[in-house]
């Protein structure tokens, strides 16, 4: 399959003025490590211990001391990914296949319910959306990635359903944020159809793009919709056009503003937001800055990595803690993947450790 090279590598960030009444947010990209440590730091002892760093990935690797506990400087490590250099990615090239099953699946939102459109967008004319997002899965469920033994992978600081009271006022994290340099490309979690590209980065999560995953493309019993948000630049594929796993899709950037603004300032570190929701029938629509499923459902985007039911996030939370480590096929930075048979893999290559 031919393939080409982008760059992958280490953050850089940079301080960019916000408002006085978002100034902590302003934090998130000059200095992330002060605006997140604190909040996770519950027992205030300088340190995160397992239960603190509620599985976002690579504990061992960012405790290099093996005091058991990661400190503020083993912690700044995620923004610096770990190391240092720019590798080179390889990923299948784009194809021109196109699905048209999209044109048929695509309807008005009157068509699909405007409920469907609270759950994802969490308003709307629904006084009881919030309620309505967590019944259908925007919940903690307490699974966490484990990265292949030997491969050094970008891991999560935001985790899935993380209350965002304390930080912007807001309600639950409608996915995962998983924070690397502007830049780096973003890979296709598996075989799937573009459904949606939004090009207004003057909203909530920027630039950002939706693909649609049959059973067949993913080996699940449902339709599932990845998204990938804060995107540096519109994607160059089209609505309808297929991808495959691995693919690089898009590139990481920080674009998008705090909602209801329309300010700039508020732009924060770079990450991509990325969010999985599923349904039962093929259906969607687009509305706004949404693509919406018909009948959606949440789920938490480490869960999309487990290799049986259950994948509905009261199940999962139910879970006894040691079914909550869910182990993560990858793609590494020479376009190898670390489970040829793996349907779903990480958003972003991984490169071997050491290097």
């Amino acid at each position: 399959m031919a393939r080409h090279g982008l760059h992958f590598g280490v953050m850089v960030l940079s301080v960019l003025a916000v408002s006085p009444a978002w100034a902590q947010q302003g934090q998130r990209m000059a200095d992330p490590v002060s605006f997140y440590f604190p909040g996770y730091d519950t027992n205030g002892d300088g340190k995160l211990d397992r239960q603190e760093w509620n599985r976002r990935g690579n504990f061992d690797l960012l405790d290099s001391n093996h005091d058991s506990g990661i400190d503020r400087d083993e912690f700044a490590l995620i923004y610096g990914r770990l190391g240092q250099g720019r590798d080179p990615v390889s990923s299948p090239a784009p194809s021109a296949a196109m699905d048209d099953s999209v044109k048929a699946d695509q309807v008005d939102i009157e068509a699909i319910g405007k409920g469907a459109f609270c759950i994802v967008a969490r308003r709307g004319k629904c006084s009881d959306a919030t309620q309505m997002a967590t019944d259908n899965g925007l919940m903690p469920t307490g699974t966490g990635p484990v990265f292949p033994a030997g491969a050094n992978c970008p891991g999560i600081d935001e985790t899935f359903a993380e209350s965002y009271e304390d930080k912007t006022g807001q309600g639950a994290h409608g996915g995962i944020d998983i924070p690397v340099e502007a830049g780096t490309p973003i890979l296709a979690v598996a075989d799937g159809t573009v459904v949606a590209v939004i090009t207004n980065e003057f909203q909530a999560r920027g630039l950002n793009m939706v693909l649609r995953h049959s059973p067949q493309d993913s080996g699940l019993p449902f339709w599932t919709y990845s998204e990938y948000a804060h995107l540096k630049t519109a994607p160059e594929l089209v609505v309808g056009q297929r991808v495959s796993k691995g693919q690089i899709i898009a590139v990481t950037g920080n674009t998008g503003v705090k909602p209801n603004s329309k300010s700039a300032e508020s732009k924060r570190r770079p990450a991509i937001h990325y969010a999985i929701y599923y349904s039962e029938t093929p259906r969607f629509a687009v509305m706004g800055n949404y693509a919406i499923p018909e009948k959606p459902h949440w789920m938490d985007p480490v869960a999309l990595y487990r290799n049986q039911a259950p994948y509905d996030s009261q199940s999962l939370l139910a879970l006894p803690d040691a079914e909550k480590d869910v182990a993560v096929p990858v793609m590494m930075v020479d376009g190898s993947f670390s489970s040829p048979d793996a349907k779903r893999i990480w958003p972003y290559a991984c490169r071997p450790l050491g290097q």
